[in-house]
Parts: C-alpha cells; sequence; structure tokens
C-alpha cells in the first residue's frame, strides 16, 4: 500500500521503525529514498515551469516577429 502511495506521488511519507536491526536500517534507506524522490520531483517540476515561460516568450516573439513581416 506504501509504494503504490509514492507511486501516485506522495513522497512525504516515512516508515517509522523503535528498533534498531536490519529493518531499521532498510527503513531509514527508504526513507532517505522518498526524500530523494521528493527532492528530485520538486527539481523537475521547477525545471518545467522555466521551460515552460521560455517557450512563451518564445512564442511571443515569434509572433511579434511574424506580424512585422506581415505589416512589411
Amino acid at each position: 500500500m506504501l509504494f503504490i502511495k509514492i507511486k501516485d506521488g506522495n513522497y512525504d511519507l516515512t516508515i517509522e521503525t523503535r528498533s534498531d536491526d536490519e529493518i531499521a536500517d532498510l527503513s531509514n534507506e527508504f526513507n532517505k529514498m522518498a526524500q530523494d524522490l521528493r527532492r528530485s520531483n520538486e527539481e523537475i517540476k521547477n525545471s518545467l515551469a522555466q521551460k515552460e515561460v521560455l517557450l512563451r516568450e518564445i512564442h511571443h516573439r515569434v509572433k511579434n516577429n511574424m506580424q512585422i513581416i506581415r505589416a512589411s
């Protein structure tokens, strides 16, 4: 169930343990992996937003240039 939630984009989930054994080590590694996924996902979203802004700016400039060419 936990993996399905992470697959769906919920990276805030963590596994809490009260022991100090291999299961706790695996849980800690899983929590680190979920944090890394969240960080990577945020970086990808930010990068996509920047690219969308640049694409809109390019579209605007091309549109203006086409209007100038048509007016000539």
